[in-house]
Order: C-alpha cells, then sequence, then structure tokens
C-alpha cells in the first residue's frame, strides 16, 4: 500500500476518534462537578452558590464528600445518581459535589466529621448538620434514606 494512503486513512480515524473520546471525558467531568440537565441532578459547583440557593430558597443541601480514588463515589455517580427517583428527590433540594481532599472540600469534610467516602451530608440553610447517607446504596435504598432525611427536615 502506498504510504500516503495509509497517512489518509490513519488522519481520517484520528478525525473521528478523537472527538468521541473528548466528549466521553467532558461528560464525565461534568458529571461531577457543576450543573446537569435533562434528566439529571443539577450539581452546583460552588460551596458559596449552594449555600447562597439554600437560604434564598429555604432548602437543604446535599453535600456529596467523594475522592478520585473512591471507587463507590464513582458506582454511585454511575448507577444512583442517574435513577428517576433519586434525581426527582434532589430537584427539591440544593446539590453541591465536593472533593474531600481538596478546599473548601477538606475544610467542610472536616466540619461535618466526614471519616469515609462517599459521604452525603444534608444540611439545612444554616449549615447545621441533619442527616448523612454513609457510603454506596443502591438507588431505591438511597432514594429512601434520602427521602426519611428530607421528610424530617420539613416537620
Amino acid at each position: 500500500m502506498p504510504r500516503p494512503f495509509v497517512r489518509s486513512v490513519f488522519l481520517l480515524a484520528t478525525l473521528i476518534v478523537l472527538p468521541a473520546g473528548c466528549s466521553s471525558r467532558d461528560a464525565e467531568s461534568s458529571d461531577r462537578e457543576g450543573s446537569s440537565s435533562g434528566g439529571a441532578i443539577n450539581w452546583i459547583s460552588s460551596w458559596p452558590e449552594a449555600q447562597k440557593r439554600a437560604s434564598a430558597d429555604d432548602k437543604l443541601i446535599m453535600i456529596d464528600f467523594y475522592t478520585d480514588w473512591c471507587t463507590w463515589c464513582k458506582v454511585l455517580d454511575q448507577k444512583t445518581y442517574p435513577d428517576p427517583a433519586v434525581v426527582k428527590l434532589a430537584a427539591g433540594i440544593v446539590s453541591i459535589k465536593l472533593d474531600a481532599e481538596k478546599k473548601p472540600g477538606s475544610e467542610l469534610a472536616k466540619k461535618y466529621q466526614v471519616s469515609g467516602y462517599p459521604a452525603i451530608v444534608f444540611v439545612d440553610k444554616n449549615g447545621r448538620s441533619v442527616g448523612l447517607i454513609d457510603g454506596y446504596y443502591p438507588p431505591n435504598e438511597f432514594a429512601k434514606r434520602m427521602k426519611a432525611i428530607i421528610s424530617s427536615h420539613r416537620r
């Protein structure tokens, strides 16, 4: 085969495969931080913004403390958070993901005495802890626990 043909095929394959890989990485990053839409939890990207929204709307804040090395944190992202029941419950609260090994996540993890990951801490608009989901749970069990925490806060 002539070399120009091989180069053309390689270039074409690179142009097709490279964008697909980039969009996959971008999607994973937006699941971890920032907001998302279309049947997913709307994650707030900053702690001050989460506090501001919770205070303005008198809502709970759900803080997902994670680490990059935490396997169960990734399973939670892939299996539990996309579940329609979990997404529906999250629509009534302010949700934020914080890396527990970087500021402000590390400071808040210490404040709320987080000792393992994943740890999902629920706080009221004043920053007082009102509930904890400690560790990974499949969607149905996670939604059940989440609903109990939200319901107990509304009383």
